[in-house]
């Protein structure tokens, strides 16, 4: 069976045995063929519900960038004053960052508790 790796702009034959490693065929009901690559580590996601004029949230964004220089993660903003369900809910809780979902820093937020959270030394 002959394998190929897929570049950007072309399909090519795969004739390293690393690159054939990454690389899995599948094969689909009536013998179509698909490539897929094997999965990398995904990148932590973040919510950040902040609004302007929070010194506190403004505090928290820079920790965020300052962590982002360290590690790469997916950041969605949310200022909370574009939903009153929102605003009601983290008017008083801001900044509010989750992390995959699981992890939550609120409040006033300490640099070493939010590198922490994203396993950092």
């Amino acid at each position: 069976m002959l394998l190929f790796f897929i570049h950007p702009y072309q399909l090519l034959p795969c004739n390293s045995s690393f690159v054939c490693a990454i690389i899995r065929m599948k094969k689909i009901v009536y013998g179509e063929t698909s490539v897929t690559r094997a999965k990398e580590p995904s990148q932590p996601h973040v919510t950040f519900y902040t609004k302007a004029g929070c010194h506190l949230c403004d505090e928290a964004r820079d920790m965020l960038d300052d962590i982002a220089a360290q590690s790469d993660f997916e950041l969605t903003e949310v200022d909370i004053r574009s939903n009153p369900k929102l605003f009601e809910e983290y008017r008083y809780r801001i900044p509010f960052i989750i992390i995959n979902d699981d992890t939550i820093l609120e409040g006033r937020i300490d640099f070493s508790n939010l590198a922490k959270a994203f396993q950092l030394p």
